[in-house]
């Protein structure tokens, strides 16, 4: 066939898609020759590509973009299931914001998740947009790795394996246990191993920070679990604040403060029984001691009033505070 300036413009552009698609590249100037045209005829036909790849084309999503360092274009492939860049970077921001990760095991993760991002401008883009964070990343204190206790502590989950752990508690001294796990959770810096202590059955798991465990070594031996007592951990989040064990409690208590829809995102379970005169009161069903730290953060726009242990707990909890600065 004759490729001269005669040529539609469509098959010159239907010629450039072909190559792209069959995951081939092409220099401008090289197809300005092929086909007798100049190499602004040329960069015409490949914004209308660049447009069609990213906006209209259903067949073949993809990003049309020039390697500078082969000096020439191509096309990098969009899937459904590949993140974009925009994910991308939400990822990142909220893995930074976590803090769960020491510095070692987040930039590998974030570099990772850098080298997903085509073409190689919007790489450096999502790099200079998080470089800040990245350079004064603050890990936490314990620093410890945790990216492959974590992949084994959930494979024992899913297996329903014995693990012995040696546990280094908060005062600094290191029990034993051999624990039935059942879920691995993150909350507020932390992951935790939710776990049944074996032989000692209770109505509720206790809570271990995965990164006090010292020692552990998964047996073959399994545990077995009803299945109508099998753990949630989505039911088991709306109900816990701070990752402290306890019981399982319905609470009431009056809100006035800015944001009630902050309130409602920290409790999942909270119902709002009444509005009345700017206050609200809520009920909410609650697992463990946290809960008390966050009623207390509230200061003085929430009162505490069912049940009436509970209130009489919170009551004497903020005497102690008072006597603090007397």
């Amino acid at each position: 066939m004759i490729e001269d300036d005669s040529m539609p413009k469509v098959y010159r552009i239907l010629k450039m898609a072909e190559i792209l698609i069959n995951n081939g590249s092409f220099v401008k100037s090289d197809l300005a020759e092929k086909f007798h045209v100049d190499k602004k005829t040329i960069q015409r036909d490949i914004d209308v590509l660049k447009y069609y790849f990213e906006t209209l084309s259903e067949n073949y999503k993809g990003k049309l973009y020039y390697d500078k360092k082969e000096k020439c274009y191509k096309l990098k492939h969009i899937y459904d299931d590949e993140l974009t860049k925009n994910e991308i970077l939400a990822i990142c921001k909220i893995l930074l914001e976590s803090r769960a990760l020491n510095v070692n095991e987040m930039n590998t993760i974030i570099e990772k998740l850098e080298k997903k991002v085509y073409p190689k401008e919007d790489e450096k883009l999502l790099k200079y947009i998080i470089g800040n964070e990245k350079l004064n990343y603050m890990e936490v204190k314990h620093r410890g790795d945790l990216i492959n206790i974590l992949w084994k502590l959930s494979y024992a989950v899913k297996k329903q394996f014995l693990i012995n752990v040696k546990y280094r508690r908060a005062d600094g001294s290191v029990v034993e246990r051999t624990l039935e796990p059942v879920g691995v959770m993150f909350s507020d810096f932390y992951f935790y191993l939710i776990a049944y202590l074996k032989g000692k059955k209770k109505d509720y798991p206790a809570i271990y920070r995965v990164d006090r465990i010292v020692e552990w070594n998964i047996t073959e031996e399994h545990f077995k679990v009803e299945y109508n007592k099998r753990f949630e951990d989505i039911e088991f989040r709306k109900r816990i604040q701070f990752m402290q064990g306890g019981n399982i409690q319905t609470i009431k208590f009056k809100f006035w403060g800015e944001s009630l829809e902050a309130v409602l995102d920290r409790l999942p379970t909270a119902e709002i029984l009444e509005k009345k005169d700017g206050k609200a009161i809520i009920k909410a069903e609650i697992y463990g001691r946290g809960i008390k730290m966050w009623l207390l953060s509230q200061m003085q726009f929430l009162e505490v009033m069912e049940p009436k242990e509970f209130r009489e707990e919170m009551k004497d909890t903020i005497e102690q505070m008072l006597n603090n600065y007397i």
